[in-house]
């Protein structure tokens, strides 16, 4: 059995899963295959860490495209600027420059937000390289059998991870991307300032060749 992390692409803070993808590769190329994956409060803890450390500091990590067409609309927006390590709590820091991870911003509501650390020598895109089955996996948290993908999840399945033919079913997810779970893998996010309008325009309206280090260093500006 092989340990990694499975999460979905689906609608962020009213941006779709079309530009949360286009971004992302742009973030990628900036930083030479390194990026960070947002994730809501999903079940994984300090399983992600542990596990890669036992796995010499990496974990493989499958992303679908979120069978969900919920958009979640968000009034404001919030950009995080440092990062704390789940399983060694007293290790922590500023999340790369060129990295951009943004998350809705309620006022009247604590969430706590977390980031996975991911690298990938190969183009993201919403495409299908292959097709997992869920039905096949197991919980790391519960080492139980897993009946739905949402959000990100740690999981065991015997190799291969991706079957390259197939077709999509209820169990069966198409796999747009892969990438590797890298250095302290599943992070927590603190300090963050709220996007102005502007600022949020900017990065929506973001395309494929723009300057991504330029905006980066603009949004990334501290209050």
């Amino acid at each position: 059995m092989i340990s990694f992390v499975w999460s979905e692409i689906g609608f962020d803070a009213g941006e779709t899963p079309e530009h949360v993808v286009i971004r992302k590769e742009a973030e990628r190329l900036a930083g030479s295959g390194e990026f960070w994956w947002g994730a809501l409060a999903a079940p994984l803890g300090i399983s992600v860490e542990r596990m890669a450390e036992r796995n010499g500091g990496i974990l493989p990590a499958l992303f679908s495209k979120s069978r969900s067409s919920k958009v979640e609309q968000r009034q404001e927006v919030r950009i995080w600027d440092t990062w704390r390590s789940l399983l060694h709590p007293q290790q922590h820091g500023r999340i790369p420059d060129h990295v951009v991870v943004t998350s809705g911003h309620d006022p009247g509501r604590r969430q706590m937000r977390y980031a996975l650390n991911c690298h990938s020598g190969t183009k993201l895109t919403l495409g299908a390289i292959g097709f997992c089955n869920l039905a096949e996996c197991y919980s790391l948290r519960t080492a139980g059998r897993v009946n739905a993908l949402r959000g990100a999840q740690a999981l065991r399945k015997a190799e291969p991870l991706i079957s390259r033919h197939g077709r999509a079913s209820e169990s069966v997810h198409s796999i747009a991307f892969e990438a590797t779970v890298v250095g302290h893998s599943y992070v927590l996010l603190e300090n963050f300032r709220v996007l102005t309008q502007a600022e949020l325009q900017s990065l929506l309206q973001f395309k494929a060749g723009d300057d991504w280090l330029g905006l980066a260093k603009m949004l990334r500006r501290r209050v």
